[in-house]
């Protein structure tokens, strides 16, 4: 499974596994996209496509709050 096509079109990687010197931390870097490896249970918490904050450099992951839609009565 090749993943360099897919860092040019994403924001940020959030894996439960790896680490800095695996190949996708690799591309990460190279692409410079924010990375962070090691979540505990990120595919139970989070969902494709769900907006999160991504602080590389202290390791934190952060959901956005979804905005709730309003309608006209």
């Amino acid at each position: 499974f090749e993943l360099s096509p897919l860092f040019g079109i994403v924001a940020a990687v959030v894996a439960e596994s790896g680490g800095l010197l695996d190949h996708a931390a690799t591309l990460a870097r190279e692409y410079d996209v924010p990375a962070v490896f090691g979540v505990e249970h990120a595919t139970e918490r989070l969902h494709n496509g769900q907006e999160v904050g991504v602080d590389a450099v202290e390791g934190l992951v952060v959901p956005v709050p979804v905005e709730p839609e309003w309608t006209e009565l």
